[in-house]
């Protein structure tokens, strides 16, 4: 985390997290250097040179985990336990880098695990255990967060089984999510007396399965598609 671990932009570091997701399933590799970089810089204060190298960490370890049965997850945490080395020199936090590499690996084997699944509990389980490592923060303080973050993903899975088109109300949800996320989490780890009042999506009764339907928390849904998308999805 940067040396003042709130002073990121929530928008920017969502554009930046979904800039990453499509490069990555579109398969531009140029695109998903450069937004890996933009993401680095946004979300951890690095400066360019030290950005770099934290996103060529970040790929390596994504490259390792990349193959479908048989990935290398060891290979992926040692990356990323490089990487957050390289955070913890920089920035001087108090963060147990073997724990945080191998809880971030881990989030990322229970999305495969669960990809586009409508239960959001496992990712968001996931989600909370890394980023209490990371934040070194209390569980409950980020399980909004967490909740955002996993529907945001899951916005983003159900884009990739429409076909990665590039106009979709999967998008926008998502960019809706992930933006609400990072506000959720710089609010969670900056001193009480500048938090702004977090808006969560309306709830309102899921939809029926058979028609895609959307996951749930506490038997809501938190945002609606239309019906012409999940046609496709």
């Amino acid at each position: 985390m940067p040396a003042r671990p709130f002073a990121f932009d929530p928008e920017c570091v969502a554009r930046f997290e979904m800039e990453n997701y499509q490069a990555y399933y579109r398969r531009r590799w140029g695109q998903l250097a450069r937004a890996t970089i933009g993401l680095m810089r946004a979300a951890f204060g690095f400066n360019r040179l030290d950005a770099v190298y934290a996103a060529y960490l970040v790929a390596r370890a994504e490259l390792a985990f990349a193959p479908f049965p048989h990935n290398d997850s060891p290979r992926a945490e040692a990356y990323m336990r490089r990487f957050y080395g390289l955070l913890k020199a920089r920035h001087g936090v108090a963060i147990d880098v073997d724990q945080a590499a191998r809880l971030d690996v881990r989030w990322w084997q229970v999305h495969r695990d669960h990809f586009a699944s409508d239960d959001l509990g496992p990712l968001t389980e996931a989600l909370v255990e890394w980023m209490a490592a990371v934040y070194r923060l209390d569980r409950e303080r980020l399980r909004a967060t967490a909740r955002l973050r996993a529907y945001g993903i899951w916005c983003s899975d159900r884009w990739v089984r429409a076909g990665l088109p590039d106009h979709s109300p999967w998008l926008a949800q998502e960019a809706r999510a992930l933006t609400q996320s990072y506000r959720a989490l710089r609010d969670a780890i900056r001193p009480p007396s500048v938090v702004e009042p977090l808006s969560f999506p309306e709830p309102h009764e899921p939809a029926p399965a058979v028609a895609g339907g959307v996951p749930t928390s506490g038997g809501s849904a938190f945002l609606d598609v239309s019906g012409d998308e999940r046609a496709h999805a």
